[in-house]
């Protein structure tokens, strides 16, 4: 992350900013040197090139027919969403609501209740 530009860092912190007021389960980590959104597994991850940011949706295929912002390419599961700059950030913010309603969704029926740790009985 401290490679990035600051207009990339920032459209990252707005977006993450908008998905953590969505659900207050999702949570972030940084995983192949990138960071993630998780709620049961993975929704989303953060990466850049010279248009921008582009977050890939792990389960983008199947959210493609629901969203209009998700770019159509040869991955077979993960789709992106590219940001070209704040400004696109906020006119796609209703879009980006949208998607995130359906990744849940299918995170919820991919994981199910996923037990933790914590909830897990102590075997003896």
């Amino acid at each position: 992350m401290e490679n990035q530009s600051v207009e990339n860092r920032r459209i990252i912190f707005e977006f993450s900013r908008l998905a953590f007021r969505l659900d207050v389960k999702f949570y972030a980590r940084m995983s192949y040197g990138v960071p993630f959104i998780y709620r049961s597994g993975p929704l989303c991850y953060f990466n850049t090139d010279k248009q921008g940011v582009y977050v890939g949706f792990f389960w983008g295929r199947l959210l493609q027919e629901k969203s209009k912002i998700l770019e159509k390419d040869d991955r077979k599961l993960v789709k992106l969403v590219r940001i070209h700059s704040l400004n696109n950030l906020s006119e796609i913010e209703d879009e980006l609501i949208e998607l995130f309603i359906y990744a849940i969704e299918i995170d919820e029926q991919k994981y199910g209740l996923k037990k933790t740790k914590s909830t897990q009985p102590n075997e003896k």
